[in-house]
């Protein structure tokens, strides 16, 4: 990093910082990916490379809707020896959002977009070394309002639920008629 920046100030050029998916997860360097046997030098350098295209991609979309994303994580696989994201992208799950009028008035103190309230919530709410089992009413529904606000700012329309929905409002419902419609599975 270069010397001199302040908090929440942005890098020159995205970072790429590995982590391994284990228990938790592991931050590794790339010359520790290939030498632990995780990925080849080559599979690693497609990884790095689609996830700058991935991240500029989003940035640039996020930016064009007032949202800078902060930061991301990418997820790979391989199937039949291809290269495939297997987990989500670009979500309060996934991704750091702040608002970039907020971040305009004070980066030092830009509120998070994401997960990161209930993270605090929980950290907050800690007792005895434990993390709450459940979050209080309030809690999910604050974070509910929050990832349904920043859906609706990244994709420019509310999130269609219930009997809005073109398949009918149950969400197993949805969910098994996608799944067989992709031939991902038949339906039982």
């Amino acid at each position: 990093m270069p010397d001199g920046m302040t908090k929440h100030q942005q890098f020159p050029e995205p970072l790429v910082t590995p982590t391994t998916k284990e228990e938790s997860d592991r931050e590794i360097t790339p010359e520790n990916l290939v030498s632990e046997g995780w990925v080849s030098a080559e599979l690693y350098e497609q990884m790095r490379v689609k996830s700058l295209e991935l991240f500029n991609f989003a940035s640039q979309w996020m930016a064009e809707r007032g949202i800078i994303l902060v930061d991301t994580k990418y997820e790979f696989g391989l199937l039949n020896g291809e290269l495939i994201l297997i987990d989500e992208i670009h979500t309060p799950d996934s991704s750091r959002f702040w608002s970039a009028e907020d971040y305009a008035q004070n980066p030092e103190a830009v509120e998070q977009m994401d997960k990161e309230y209930v993270r605090q919530w929980l950290i907050a709410n800690k007792q005895d070394g434990q993390y709450p089992r459940a979050l209080t009413p309030e809690v999910s529904q604050e974070a509910s309002r929050r990832y349904l606000d920043i859906y609706e700012r990244i994709t420019g329309s509310p999130l269609p639920t219930g009997n809005e929905t073109t398949s009918g409002g149950d969400v197993r419902t949805r969910l098994v008629g996608n799944l067989v419609r992709a031939g991902i599975m038949k339906d039982a």
